[in-house]
């Protein structure tokens, strides 16, 4: 295969297996290519990395939300916590103590 090629504003002028009848400038980009390989393998382990930073930015984050929502539950009467009624009887008075039981009592 032969290739000549000229460029009026640079001046240069390329001749691709002139007289060998070798392509090399397609020799010429396949070793570039091969030549960057390690250097694209790094750029993707880059962008994958920076992913996964992200990601665990993200989740510290939530993660972060729910221990300033739980500091509130930080003593066991704060969830345990019963609501009583009584039916209309005058007969009888209700109350509850951080002992009691969930659960329906009749008398």
């Amino acid at each position: 295969m032969t290739t000549i090629s000229s460029t009026s504003s640079t001046g240069t002028v390329s001749f691709s297996g002139l007289a060998s009848g070798i392509d090399t400038a397609s020799i010429v980009d396949s070793l570039i290519e091969v030549e960057s390989a390690p250097k694209t393998l790094l750029e993707d382990k880059v962008t994958y990395l920076e992913t996964k930073q992200t990601t665990y930015e993200e989740f510290n984050t939530l993660l972060e939300a729910f221990y300033d929502t739980t500091l509130g539950l930080n003593n066991s009467n704060d969830i345990n916590t019963f609501e009583v009624s009584n039916g209309g009887s005058s007969y009888f008075s209700i109350s509850t103590t951080s002992l009691t039981s969930a659960g329906s009592y009749s008398v």
